[in-house]
């Protein structure tokens, strides 16, 4: 007996931009995403990659002050001795660490420290600055060989204000880094927490950022800036956040959010970026994506976070393709089990009105549980196309997004004889966050095809 599957499927078509708006993204960052190692040409899923063993079995939401930093170390950071570098590796008040250091048990107060010589690494130290540059960053640079800070306290506290009353630490990062590694910190009482850049690996991982400096740049500026954690240029082989608790301060006003991820500048460039097992929560944004002036490529992946917003602000994505994989993130729940609350629905992007939507788009069952999808490509400014997926025609979440051009994709792992609804949203003016906003780019109906 010949047995059926039914397919309704409702199609809308997102080809996703290179550029949008004032000019293109600076050219060996556009050069540099479409040669990323995908299957461009057959338009296969931008894959995940294989992730390094973790450094705590903890999650983001497991932590705070007990169990990271030199306490989670089992360290009383009060008997730690207090290193003062050689005059010859100081200046301008900015300790140049040498390359090849290796600290373990030491108090430093130095207000800049930087590790631009590279493969420095600093064990169960505490880092206790005095002063620091307004607007500067604690631990800057990067260098050929990986450094690495680990079971650290980072902490601003004893810098004290200005006679203004204001503090020097307004507009401060705790780590400005590129080609480091962050693990089982606690950083604290800095404006900002933690900011990556680069072409180098770097990992932020088990790490506690906290009680975020909230004042002043001036009395009554009402100015400030709180960033937990921060990507605006980086095109390295990956960027690690993972079980990780960014809290930014939830009684000021003047914070931004736990997590930015902004190609700010002409030049800038995002990408290979995965954030897995974190608790992101405080004033502002928890999770955001913008573009910006600059852009940002189509692998993206976010995983199992959990969202604890105190403003109500959970993920956005400004501009561009948003993420390739969103799933798993929830609200953060204790009473539930692994803090499983509600679900956070993908955020979607404002999307390009320039583009054209591809045509003549087709479904055909090449196996029980697979359908192809084929469409013709009309645009050749996209990167890729997001492929959607519901179960009730009403919430999508991503599949995968192709590579650029691609005209076809193979949607496998069905249940043979359920319905399927699957989306390839278009880019419009309106965006496509709502789908019934756009019924003129529905094709509905019910088709009978052979089930193999």
């Amino acid at each position: 007996m010949k047995k059926t599957i039914t397919i309704i499927h409702r199609i809308l078509l997102l080809p996703l931009a290179l550029s949008c708006g004032a000019g293109p993204i600076h050219e060996k960052r556009a050069a540099l995403l479409l040669s990323l190692p995908d299957q461009t040409e057959t338009g296969e899923p931008s894959a995940p990659p294989s992730l390094p063993p973790p450094v705590t079995a903890l999650k983001g939401w497991d932590l705070d002050g007990s169990n990271t930093g030199l306490t989670g170390a089992g360290i009383d950071r009060t008997t730690l001795p207090l290193y003062e570098p050689p005059a010859a590796e100081v200046q301008y008040g900015t300790w140049f660490v040498p390359a090849g250091t290796v600290m373990t048990g030491q108090r430093v107060e130095m207000g800049g420290i930087d590790l631009s010589a590279g493969n420095i690494t600093f064990e169960r130290c505490w880092f206790r600055p005095t002063s620091i540059g307004r607007g500067m960053p604690l631990v800057r640079g990067g260098g050929a060989v990986q450094n690495t800070i680990r079971s650290c306290d980072i902490d601003g506290s004893a810098i004290p204000l200005n006679a203004d009353g204001t503090n020097p630490a307004c507009g401060s990062i705790a780590v400005s880094c590129s080609n480091i590694r962050v693990l089982l910190c606690n950083i604290t009482a800095l404006a900002s927490g933690v900011a990556f850049f680069g072409e180098e690996p770097v990992t932020l991982e088990g790490t506690y950022i906290h009680d975020l400096v909230q004042g002043e740049w001036f009395p009554g500026s009402g100015q400030s800036h709180q960033d937990g954690f921060t990507i605006r240029d980086y095109a390295g082989p990956l960027a690690l956040i993972r079980n990780s608790h960014i809290l930014t301060n939830p009684a000021s006003h003047i914070a931004t959010g736990a997590f930015f991820l902004q190609g700010t500048w002409d030049d800038c460039f995002m990408d290979n970026i995965y954030v897995t097992g974190n608790l992101l929560a405080g004033y502002g944004y928890n999770l955001a994506v913008d573009r910006d002036n600059g852009g940002y490529g189509r692998h993206l992946w976010a995983v199992d976070n959990r969202f604890d917003p105190y403003s109500g602000w959970l993920a956005s994505v400004g501009l561009g393709p948003g993420w390739a994989l969103w799933r798993d993130n929830c609200l953060n729940d204790t009473g539930q089990a692994d803090n499983r609350g509600t679900a956070v629905a993908e955020p979607m992007t404002q999307a390009n009105p320039f583009l054209r939507a591809p045509g003549d788009l087709r479904a055909a069952a090449e196996s029980a549980t697979a359908i192809r999808l084929t469409w013709k490509d009309l645009t050749r400014q996209e990167i890729g196309y997001r492929v959607m997926r519901s179960p009730d025609g009403a919430a999508f979440t991503t599949i995968t997004i192709t590579g650029p051009n691609a005209a076809s994709y193979t949607d496998t792992g069905l249940t043979a004889g359920a319905p399927i609804t699957t989306a390839l949203p278009r880019s419009t003016a309106a965006g496509c966050r709502s789908f019934p906003a756009l019924p003129s780019l529905r094709r509905q109906g019910r088709e009978q095809v052979p089930r193999f």
